[in-house]
């Protein structure tokens, strides 16, 4: 039997890869175990943990490949990993044409992922004013209407959840502790769960809520999310209230640092982060922001600070 093709080789290679209903964040948590705790910060498993991250990765490889034919006249049934030497050329070419980082950072995840080996291609950050992603309004704002989405917005705004963990939010996630309501998000991004409290100055509209999908005899929040709901900026609202909260809140701020993992910065000097970004004339305090993260499902408090509070 002749040698596959490169499409071949690629589906594969990525089935030999797939580990649906092993959890990414227990598989990346015994990568730091078996590494002694030493590995690089966004080192990552050699497995694919979801169906949509392994589409994305082979839509990826198949524009890889099919790149390499048409651009370095590669023949189709070469072996896949003579590709690799065409890799940084690959993503070069998409740098001239002005892809987007989101774009170009996933076709670098991408292709680790396919060949499991780490790429060394810089790719320039965007600072916060180069972000558009639900910042001012939106061509989709004017077929959406706030009055009829009502339950949702205020869901949206009270727990800070992707638009995945709404879709999949139900009655029994929501629970009391000391006296505050939390909200439990289950295999949110990254397959990734996290406990994350309740706006304080939503509260009481949020138990009217679930008190009426009670009383209407269903579990899930919400059996439909509304395509044109702008739900990051209701996430992103979620940030800005919270940590303004938690700042003056003395007793919210203690018991968070209860139910979260303390910070662990060992490299940092003192409890303020002022953003890198030329012009800001803002800081924060480490540990709320740190409370913020995790409330939001992040580590990094650069992605809290630029994404969501700026």
């Amino acid at each position: 039997m002749g040698r596959k093709s490169l499409r071949n080789q690629v589906i594969h290679r990525l089935n030999n890869k797939m580990a649906l209903g092993v959890s990414r964040h227990q598989a990346k948590k015994e990568l730091r175990r078996t590494s002694g705790g030493k590995c690089n910060f966004g080192a990552t498993t050699d497995t694919i943990h979801s169906s949509g991250s392994r589409k994305a990765y082979q839509q990826t490889s198949f524009e890889f490949i099919n790149w390499c034919m048409r651009v370095k006249g590669i023949n189709k049934y070469a072996h896949l990993d003579s590709c690799k030497v065409f890799i940084k050329e690959y993503l070069q070419a998409r740098v001239d044409a002005r892809n987007s980082e989101w774009t170009l950072k996933k076709d670098r995840s991408g292709l680790v992922k396919l060949f499991g080996e780490k790429i060394d291609f810089p790719i320039a950050t965007r600072t916060p004013d180069k972000i558009k992603r639900s910042r001012g309004k939106k061509e989709m704002d004017r077929h959406f209407s706030k009055k009829n989405n009502r339950d949702l917005i205020i869901i949206a705004q009270a727990t800070g959840g992707r638009r995945e963990d709404l879709g999949k939010m139900k009655l029994e996630d929501f629970e009391t502790i000391n006296g505050r309501l939390y909200v439990k998000v289950l295999q949110s991004k990254g397959g990734r769960d996290r406990i994350s409290p309740i706006r304080p100055d939503l509260e009481n509209e949020v138990l009217d809520i679930l008190a009426k999908i009670r009383a209407e005899g269903r579990s899930k929040l919400f059996p439909r999310i509304h395509t044109k709901a702008d739900i990051h900026s209701y996430r992103r609202e979620y940030a800005q209230e919270l940590y303004k909260i938690v700042s003056h809140d003395r007793p919210l701020r203690d018991t968070l640092s209860k139910v979260y993992p303390a910070r662990y910065e060992p490299k940092i000097k003192g409890d303020t982060y002022i953003p890198r970004r030329a012009g800001i004339n803002k800081c924060f305090n480490r540990d709320d922001l740190h409370l913020i993260s995790q409330a939001l499902g992040h580590n990094r408090l650069e992605i809290a600070v630029s994404h969501y509070l700026l």
